[in-house]
């Protein structure tokens, strides 16, 4: 059935989100280099400061995904809500630095977790997608 196809997917991208939460991000100038997901989570509200919007993702994601979980029938919040998270997903790929009190630490190289988020973001948000364009009736 299609939305249990739909359904589990939505299961399989929260859990890939959750593990890159646990994962090393990137390589750094300095300091950092063992920042898991979650640090950066915890950090990235203030991504806007510098620019940088890709935090927002996660909660876009989230919003998206309940709404998959819910078996919610919100065809135009699903697909706005993909449209957001992929954005953000693509503003992620800008991504250049870390800033502390000591200023600016560039990132050298992104990790397995930067990666991992990228999958679960994207993936995600083309599987709403796929779903209310496929099926927009149910």
């Amino acid at each position: 059935n299609f939305s249990k196809v739909y359904y589990r997917l939505a299961w399989m991208w929260l859990g890939l989100w959750s593990l890159s939460l646990a994962l090393p991000v990137a390589r750094f100038e300095r300091g950092y280099d063992n920042a898991r997901g979650v640090f950066i989570l915890l950090l990235g509200w203030l991504g806007p400061l510098a620019g940088e919007f890709a935090w927002f993702g996660n909660l876009t994601f989230l919003a998206m995904t309940s709404l998959a979980l819910l078996r919610a029938r919100r065809r135009r919040s699903a697909l706005l809500l993909a449209g957001a998270t992929l954005a953000f997903a693509l503003n992620g790929l800008f991504w250049r630095a870390m800033y502390d009190d000591a200023g600016e630490a560039r990132i050298l190289a992104f990790a397995l977790g930067f990666y991992v988020w990228q999958l679960a973001l994207v993936g995600a948000s083309l599987t709403t997608v796929w779903r209310w364009v496929k099926k927009p009736q149910e």
